[in-house]
């Protein structure tokens, strides 16, 4: 498991090998969000996650999903991170997917299997 921090807020243990293969195996290729979202991309690609293969997204590519394997937890109890890029405002919505409640997320050890996350992309 890989530890990963976001500004002071956040956490996530990830399986960061498991997670590229995944992505490895993506078909849905959108190679301009590495450009248009630096930041974004570099945070993602922490995690072992290609910002250019979501695997899902609105028609209009201003909603994007990523799956993770691995945990997140917020210092504060938050659900949100933000990132501001040059052209754009991007918030990333956190979620426990399919099925693991709040507390198992926030007390996840780093031994133990961590379960998936879905992160979901608000482009605006």
């Amino acid at each position: 498991m890989k530890e990963v921090s976001y500004q002071d807020d956040w956490t996530f243990l990830v399986e960061e090998e498991k997670n590229q293969e995944f992505y490895a195996k993506c078909g849905m290729e959108l190679p301009e969000k590495r450009g248009e979202l630096p930041k974004l991309a570099a945070f993602l690609e922490e995690l072992g996650v290609d910002i250019g293969k979501p695997v899902s997204r609105s028609e209009d590519k201003t909603e994007l999903c990523f799956a993770v394997f691995g945990a997140a937890k917020a210092s504060a109890g938050g659900y949100e991170l933000d990132f501001y890029e040059k052209n754009y405002f991007v918030s990333v919505v956190v979620y426990a997917w399919p099925d693991m409640d709040d507390k198992k997320l926030r007390t996840i050890k780093k031994d133990e299997d961590a379960g998936t996350l879905l992160l979901e992309v608000f482009i605006c």
